[in-house]
């Protein structure tokens, strides 16, 4: 070969050459672990494995450092957790999120795999590596190379795994559970617990509180009830609270009897007459109006309950409730309804006489409260003015005699149970044993813990059914100790 031919030769050689490199993609650099990594470390590592993580759905983070495109240097406890999940995914043991030579060596493994396979399917070379794709390569459902994830399963396109249920995952959609339980006094409606994939929204869940409760919250401060959380992107596990609030029924856990209850003011009063106890007969002989003046009086406390029905008649204690001698209404034994204030007659602040466990019979100064909210002057307590006892009565006449009067004709005007207190009209038992007036009646009495320490008196509060006012409890206007009235318990 001549001199000249010879160096054609080259010049051609060294054009293909060139060319070739122009046109064959450069293999990247394979990033190898080659340090163990704990949590608390800085390391540069520790950013090649975030993002290791994070490219292959073990997220470290959603947002911020760790997230993908953010990865740091610092092993903390984000990064710990998604190694965890690495490890129990790949059954690597002990799942502690330590990562050692058995971990690298794993993920080292599925680097190399992963850099020998990015190709599509035809190609003769790795579009990300350089490498030869020396094979036609067979790629999971929903996926056209090995890299990224399946578009019908969501798994990893390189390796094949599936999500893990709890946050965890390998494809990139996570899964979250949705658990929602009831505290006590309620119970959950709807479905719990769900599982939702991440950014996902979950379906509703009610929170239905026991007779007697309200909902108040979840125990993540949410009041949303029906509830139903949205866009989740972390596992929810949260109780409902239930609690008693004044305008709750009121279960007497001692016969299970129902109470409404109403706030008025800052007191929460029972708006309906107490009806608890055994039903006695009111004389000791029987015969309408005790024929032989032998009335029969209620007994010690501490003996049980007792109570009195209009007409000795049980239905009448179940529509009006019962009536009680001002001894049996405080708890006492049947001695302090004669002159006594000793011990153990005397009342305390928060008499709880025959009230539920929380409740106590009203004193007189609890009683003036209730009248001096309701007035229109602020005097109702004190005396028989405006039309204080017509917010506390009834409406209408079927359980109030004609014409139950609610508006003293002065302005402004009352309606009649605008309280709520739902004050009925029912006559009491007089102390002879016999049952003035009839149902309903034109008035109603309660008592309260007053008494006057002098006589054998005590003080109850009276509404009429003729006109609107109120009668506080004073110790002028006391009656005997041994009639039988009304109770309604206050809230402690």
């Amino acid at each position: 070969m001549n001199k000249k031919l010879f160096i054609s030769f080259c010049f051609v050689l060294f054009a293909l050459v060139f060319s070739f490199s122009l046109t064959t993609p450069v293999q990247a650099d394979t990033f190898i672990f080659n340090n163990n990594l704990r949590a608390g470390v800085i390391n540069p590592d520790v950013k090649e494995l975030q993002n290791f993580f994070n490219t292959n759905g073990f997220i470290v983070a959603n947002s911020g450092p760790g997230s993908l495109g953010q990865e740091t240097t610092k092993f903390g406890s984000f990064t710990e957790t998604a190694l965890i999940k690495f490890q129990i995914a790949n059954k690597i043991t002990p799942a502690v999120g330590y990562f050692g030579p058995i971990t690298r060596g794993v993920i080292n493994k599925k680097i190399d795999s992963v850099a020998s396979m990015e190709c599509k399917a035809g190609d003769l070379f790795s579009s990300i590596t350089g490498l030869p794709c020396s094979t036609v390569l067979t790629f999971p459902a929903g996926c056209t190379s090995n890299l990224g994830f399946s578009s019908t399963t969501g798994f990893s396109c390189a390796t094949g795994l599936p999500k893990i249920r709890g946050g965890g995952s390998v494809g990139h959609v996570a899964i979250y559970s949705l658990t929602y339980t009831a505290g006590a006094h309620g119970s959950i409606t709807g479905t719990s617990p769900q599982t939702v994939n991440h950014g996902s929204d979950g379906t509703a869940v009610t929170a239905v509180s026991d007779i007697g409760f309200s909902f108040i919250n979840w125990s993540d401060g949410s009041t949303a009830n029906p509830r139903t959380d949205t866009s989740v992107t972390n596992n929810i596990s949260v109780t409902a609270n239930f609690a008693w609030i004044c305008g709750d029924t009121l279960i007497d856990s001692r016969d299970a009897q129902l109470y409404p209850t109403v706030l008025i003011g800052t007191q929460c009063w029972m708006a309906k007459n107490l009806n608890i106890g055994t039903r006695i007969d009111s004389c000791n002989t029987s015969g309408v109006g005790c024929p032989s003046n032998d009335p029969q009086n209620q007994g010690d406390y501490s003996g049980g309950i007792q109570k009195y029905c209009y007409d000795d008649d049980d239905a009448n204690c179940t529509a009006y409730g019962g009536l009680y001698q001002w001894h049996m209404s405080m708890g006492f034994p049947q001695t302090c309804d004669a002159h006594d204030d000793t011990s153990p007659c005397i009342v305390s602040s928060s008499q709880q006489g025959i009230c539920p466990t929380g409740w106590h019979m009203p004193s007189d100064n609890e009683w003036i409260a209730l009248g001096d909210y309701l007035s229109v002057d602020g005097q109702g307590g004190s005396g028989d003015v405006n039309d204080v006892g017509g917010k506390l009565k009834e409406a209408g006449t079927i359980n109030w005699e004609s014409p139950n009067v609610c508006d003293d004709g002065t302005s402004p005007t009352a309606t009649c149970n605008s309280s709520n207190f739902d004050a009925l009209g029912a006559p009491g038992r007089w102390f002879d044993g016999t049952f003035p007036g009839h149902l309903p009646d034109t008035g109603a009495s309660f008592w309260s813990t007053l008494f006057d320490p002098d006589t054998t008196d005590a003080c109850s509060v009276g509404l009429d059914g003729a006109d609107a006012a109120y009668y506080p409890p004073t110790i002028a206007s006391s009656i005997y100790r041994t009639v039988g009235f009304s109770a309604r318990c206050l809230k402690d």
